[in-house]
């Protein structure tokens, strides 16, 4: 059989975001902790610079808003996930920084 030929394999994506949240569930803590970590440490460098801001925010994805990514479907190939491999689901920790002009 060539490769061509070998059938498509439709992936449930309500499965796929269930297991992915599943495991994102269970180190979410630890992005939680990176978030902190991350915003005390520009908070403080961005100190020690003497660069003032307004504000600065950093979070982990909620569960809900990581369940949602996790079941877009794939532009390319709607009965496969859009994000697939873990690397594409892995939440990032963002910061924003409103620098002062006074």
């Amino acid at each position: 059989m060539s490769i061509e030929s070998t059938p498509a394999v439709v992936v449930d994506l309500d499965s796929h975001a269930a297991r992915a949240v599943a495991e994102y569930r269970s180190v979410r803590p630890a992005y939680e902790q990176l978030a902190d970590v991350a915003k005390r440490i520009l908070h403080e460098t961005l100190g020690v610079a003497d660069i003032r801001v307004n504000s600065i925010e950093a979070r982990a994805k909620t569960l809900e808003s990581f369940e949602k990514k996790a079941a877009k479907p794939s532009e390319a190939d709607p009965t496969r996930p859009k994000y697939l491999r873990r690397d594409q689901l892995s939440p990032a920790c963002i910061a924003s920084v409103t620098r002062s002009v006074f």
